[in-house]
């Protein structure tokens, strides 16, 4: 568990190459966090201006998300609200 400065709503463990992968609230951000041999984040100190990506299908809110295997994930989202 870690604090970050931005609303992290989905997060995936890519254990490949031992990161995780974070969407903020709304997947308008993606962000990827480096994990050290004990498992701790080591750049949640990073500003998210520096570690943010943005996120080019903007439209769709990405909530769910599973780690398959070979740096792949499956993610599920909503385009509408009802």
């Amino acid at each position: 568990m870690f604090r970050y400065g931005d609303h992290i709503g989905g997060i995936v463990h890519n254990l490949d190459d031992n990161t995780l992968h974070g969407v903020s609230w709304g997947s308008r951000r993606f962000y990827r966090f480096t994990l050290d041999d004990q498992d701790r984040v080591t750049n949640a100190n990073v500003a998210a201006e520096q570690l943010r990506k943005p996120n080019r299908s903007g439209y769709i809110d990405y909530q769910d998300c599973k780690y398959l295997a070979a740096a792949r994930c499956c993610v599920r989202g909503s385009t509408t609200t009802r």
